[in-house]
């Protein structure tokens, strides 16, 4: 049953992708993950760990 629900979960894991950049823009320019990560996303925490520690594999 799963390989017919593929093309499904596929979908539903890029629309809750493009949700999760839709955030990134405002938490950052506001908070840029605010106090002791008290409002960093998963976005937001990729960000991070790509740029600023040049963590790609793991990002």
């Amino acid at each position: 049953i799963l390989p017919m629900m593929k093309p499904i979960i596929i979908i539903a894991l890029v629309l809750r992708g493009m949700e999760a950049v839709k955030i990134f823009d405002a938490i950052f320019l506001m908070t840029a993950g605010g106090p002791a990560r008290g409002t960093e996303s998963i976005s937001v925490y990729m960000y991070k760990v790509a740029f600023q520690q040049v963590r790609w594999s793991f990002s």
